[in-house]
């Protein structure tokens, strides 16, 4: 059966309706008493055979070579490779999906199709990176002013493209070590946010809250939570079976977060959070108050004629009228007519900041919060500049002897 073109040294053959991708390991890698050795796998597609194949060279520490003659391999055709190495090694499906929005939907239909031997950093830039920055949002079809990516996305794809620029260094020879910010200057984009960035957001929060936002309002029970350190994923994913109402012992249940997936149709129920441990978060005053707003407006809605929530989400607490889904997609800008123009993970950041200044033990801040690590300490909990200035003028004397 004839072969297809050579990708970075495999060779494809329709094989019936299957295909054979098959790597011949260069004499030069072989001992000298074996002429000739090649590995193969089979997929029902050329990059399901190519994955395969991969996987295997690796289990055998080899590399597949390009092979000069046929021109190398395509950039786009090495991220395929590259986000393999990715799974065999086991990244957060989170993660993964993030480098996954990166590669399809920026990298690849800019500059995918350059031979990865003769991309540029002029490429990278002009054909690429200038065109994203300048994409906008559209609005009922409509494009607007306002920028398809932010500061922050533009500096976490920035991020990915670095990493598979330097992953295709290592592997391969190509022109481009690494991308420099001579080139591509790095967004001025801080995390985490300094103390005084926080502790500005949580008297803002606090006062949309507290102040100005009529409790009766549903977005006051739909973002109550924030305070509570849930990350939007886990908020979206609460059950009514996470909810335990007991008195002085009611709480939450936090096990799982909405995600999305292709390979899943889409929006479904992962049955983790991000650290992979289920916690137990206790909730009391006004947020067992948002819990029972929240329970009375989703059951009026549910005696609304044009109820009808799809059937693997009709037991989630926040559900929108006619029991729509709320995913990130509206929830974003959901929290955005609060007035609070900020990206969202921010709360948690304030969470930790509200506990520290109202003196919550630092082993009851990682329960709520759910970390196991000290990265709580380090990351979340902001001890202000006025606060440390105290305590080190009352106990700091480097002069006095000890």
């Amino acid at each position: 059966m004839p072969r297809s073109a050579i990708r970075g040294g495999i060779t494809f053959t329709r094989r019936g309706d299957k295909v054979e991708a098959t790597y011949n390991i260069p004499a030069s890698d072989l001992s000298e008493d074996v002429k000739r050795k090649r590995i193969t796998a089979h997929g029902e597609t050329e990059a399901g055979a190519q994955r395969k194949l991969l996987s295997k060279l690796a289990e055998s520490n080899i590399r597949a070579r390009s092979n000069p003659s046929a021109g190398g391999i395509t950039f786009g055709e090495f991220l395929d490779e590259w986000l393999e190495d990715y799974l065999r090694y086991g990244v957060q499906t989170s993660t993964l999906n993030v480098y996954l929005g990166h590669i399809e939907t920026y990298i690849k239909p800019h500059i995918g199709h350059i031979q990865i031997e003769k991309l540029t950093l002029n490429d990278v830039r002009d054909k690429m990176w200038v065109k994203v920055v300048k994409l906008k949002k559209k609005r009922n079809g409509v494009e607007t002013d306002e920028p398809l990516l932010g500061d922050f996305a533009l500096n976490n794809l920035l991020r990915t493209l670095k990493m598979a620029i330097e992953a295709a260094s290592e592997k391969y020879e190509t022109r481009i070590k690494t991308i420099s910010n001579k080139f591509i200057k790095k967004r001025p984009v801080s995390r985490p946010e300094p103390d005084s960035e926080v502790g500005d957001a949580a008297t803002r929060i606090k006062k949309v809250f507290y102040e100005d936002l009529d409790r009766d309002d549903p977005r006051w029970s739909h973002f109550m939570f924030v305070l509570l350190g849930l990350r939007q994923a886990e908020r979206l994913g609460l059950q009514l079976k996470s909810i335990v109402l007991d008195g002085e012992n009611s709480k939450l249940r936090i096990y799982q977060q909405l995600d999305f997936l292709k390979s899943k149709d889409g929006w479904y129920l992962k049955d983790t959070t991000k650290n992979g441990q289920p916690r137990e978060i206790p909730i009391w005053g006004e947020f067992l108050e948002a819990i029972h707003k929240r329970l009375e407006l989703r059951e009026k809605w549910s005696k609304q004629e044009d109820w009808n929530p799809d059937p693997k989400f009709a037991d989630l607490l926040f559900l929108g009228e006619g029991g729509k889904l709320i995913t990130r997609r509206q929830d974003t800008p959901l929290w955005h007519t609060l007035g609070l123009e900020m990206r969202g993970h921010l709360a948690r950041h304030i969470t930790g900041h509200l506990m520290a200044v109202n003196n919550i033990s630092e082993d009851t801040a990682k329960k709520v919060l759910g970390h196991r690590s000290d990265a709580y300490f380090h990351y979340y909990r902001m001890i202000s500049t006025a606060s440390a200035g105290q305590e080190l003028s009352r106990n700091y004397r480097p002069g006095s002897s000890t």
